[in-house]
């Protein structure tokens, strides 16, 4: 809205362009295809009806993440088409743009997470790894976290350091 540059604010630490291209779905989705970096697929849909069609394409079970919502307000997962248009059709109200992402379920993955961190210079170092001992679907704030994670190989861990370390860059440099 330009409300910051209007008051001359600055904004110190990481750059408002690496906020939009991390929490932007679409945003995020063009920056991980653009470093070759696999995510679910999914699509955004405005109505139940194309949601509908997606679960034709992508198979059940889903997770739907309503677009501009608080906390995950909305979403949530379909197993059955019944649910699917249960849960699409309340996401789609309480959007505020009145959008769904339908996406690929990744229920039951391992969720693992690095910290990185760059200086002024580029350089990036992961500060930690860590590991939700709770399998995908459990929301992170309510599952046991052990940092380092415990379960991946060394090559496991190298492949998704160096991943985590080359989205950072892409992100924070758009």
């Amino acid at each position: 809205m330009g409300i910051l540059s209007d008051y001359n604010v600055r904004v110190l630490g990481t750059p408002l362009e690496a906020i939009y291209n991390a929490e932007e779905r679409e945003r995020f989705k063009q920056t991980m295809e653009r470093i070759n970096e696999p995510i679910p697929r999914g699509v955004m849909v405005n109505s139940v009806e194309e949601a509908e069609k997606v679960a034709a394409q992508l198979g059940l079970p889903l997770i739907i993440r309503p677009w501009y919502t608080l906390g995950g307000a909305g979403g949530g997962v379909a197993r059955t088409m019944e649910e699917l248009r249960e849960i699409v059709s309340y996401g789609l109200k309480v959007s505020r743009i009145h959008q769904v992402l339908v996406e690929e379920s990744v229920l039951g993955w391992k969720e693992i997470e690095y910290e990185v961190m760059r200086d002024a210079k580029d350089t990036c170092i992961t500060i930690c790894n860590m590991e939700n001992l709770d399998p995908m679907g459990i929301h992170t704030g309510e599952s046991i976290v052990v940092t380092p994670s415990q379960t991946l190989s060394d090559e496991e861990h190298q492949m998704l350091r160096s991943a985590a370390i080359k989205n950072f860059v892409s992100i924070c440099k758009g």
